[in-house]
């Protein structure tokens, strides 16, 4: 059942990603800034990725599985 409550969640933070990037799009947003929770749970892979700059068409979601980071429209 654990297993299935996991899935369940992933799936609704996906939707919630996903919803989040369609908005950011209809308002114009064409670059997001990563960011990450900045301590010691964050992956290399999000780690990485920290405050960079990306194109919002090659973002991939889901970011991976129980990702915490998100992305904010970059603004110059």
């Amino acid at each position: 059942m654990r297993y299935w409550n996991l899935q369940a969640k992933q799936s609704g933070d996906n939707i919630s990603m996903e919803s989040y990037v369609e908005g950011l799009k209809a308002m114009g947003v064409t670059r997001v800034v990563w960011e990450t929770q900045r301590d010691i749970k964050v992956c290399a892979e999000c780690e990485e990725k920290d405050g960079k700059i990306f194109e919002i068409d090659k973002i991939i979601i889901p970011l991976h599985y129980n990702c915490r980071c998100n992305l904010r429209p970059y603004v110059k």
